[in-house]
């Protein structure tokens, strides 16, 4: 947990990537997320290396307009997480919860 004890929902790159570009189906469930992040009722993580994947696909891939800003708004929401093999064995051990979005 981080040290302000609120739990903690771990992003992966699809529903970020669907909350920056709303990206439809899913961008109308994955934005309610953003939500009890603004009420301070729950951190949002991401994983460093999602940041390189979220660059990528906005600026080559989708080509998505006001990339830069789209990407600082979203990343100022979350609380960024360097990987390695720490973070995987305490995922593994905690079975720390890890948000993905199934429709």
């Amino acid at each position: 947990m981080l040290k302000g004890s609120l739990p903690e929902v771990h992003l992966d790159t699809d529903v970020a990537f669907d909350i920056i570009s709303k990206r439809s189906p899913h961008f109308e469930v994955s934005v309610k997320l953003l939500e009890p992040v603004i009420k301070d009722k729950i951190a949002l993580l991401i994983g460093e290396c999602s940041l390189s994947n979220l660059i990528y696909l906005t600026y080559d891939i989708y080509k998505i307009e006001n990339a830069a800003s789209k990407l600082k708004d979203f990343i100022g929401a979350c609380h960024v997480i360097s990987g390695g093999n720490n973070l995987m064995n305490q995922a593994l051990i905690k079975k720390m919860p890890y948000h993905t979005i199934l429709l």
